[in-house]
């Protein structure tokens, strides 16, 4: 049997990186989409913003990604790099 999706090793060939706002800024827009705490500290939020920043500590997305993406302005993403 193999493991869960998100437990097999990553093969970064042509995938990119969507950058998110800080978590305070991905709190807040979680809220306004499913109504979540818009507090990245509340419990309910913990996993997310742990798991968050132990995917980026850990995987450095950036790095392995073909293309970066800045997510700052939901309006207008851009590209702002390559981690190849």
């Amino acid at each position: 049997m193999s493991p869960p999706f998100e437990l097999r090793p990553i093969s970064w060939g042509g995938v990119p990186h969507i950058k998110a706002p800080e978590a305070r800024v991905s709190a807040a827009r979680m809220a306004r989409h499913d109504g979540s705490d818009p507090d990245p500290e509340a419990a309910s939020n913990r996993r997310y913003v742990e798991g968050q920043r132990n995917y980026l500590r850990e995987d450095a997305p950036e790095r392995h990604a073909a293309v970066i993406v800045e997510n700052d302005d939901l309006v207008a993403p851009r590209i702002v790099g390559s981690g190849q």
